[in-house]
């Protein structure tokens, strides 16, 4: 199975929607946290600058909240899968593809991102 990202802006806030070929099952990310289960990365920039929140499936769709804590201006994400099979149908007839775990979704935001408090 594959996946495709796209980046959202609403009220400020950017968010990332990634589709996949099928109905995704039901991930329990009180169990296994989105921040285990995905690995977002921007080059350069520390990791306690970004982070992943409010995960929720949807169908097909996968939904995540980018919070940004500090501002930065690198415009290039990348998003990999380390634990590829907890994406799967809900028949469990397909898996996201095992080379998500290695080769990222790239996304492009900004070209600046500032906090509330910065404005």
């Amino acid at each position: 199975m594959d996946a495709t990202l796209v980046v959202k802006l609403n009220d400020g806030s950017y968010y990332l929607l990634v589709s996949f070929d099928y109905e995704l099952a039901t991930i329990d990310f009180n169990t296994f946290p989105i921040s285990s289960a995905l690995s977002l990365y921007f080059s350069g920039i520390d990791s306690s600058y970004y982070a992943l929140s409010d995960p929720s499936i949807s169908g097909n769709q996968l939904l995540l909240k980018l919070t940004i804590n500090k501002s930065f201006s690198n415009l290039q994400g990348r998003l990999t899968f380390p634990y590829y099979y907890l994406f799967h149908t809900t028949s469990e007839d397909y898996s996201l593809a095992s080379s998500y775990s290695t080769n990222p979704l790239v996304f492009s935001i900004g070209p600046y991102i500032f906090t509330e408090s910065e404005l």
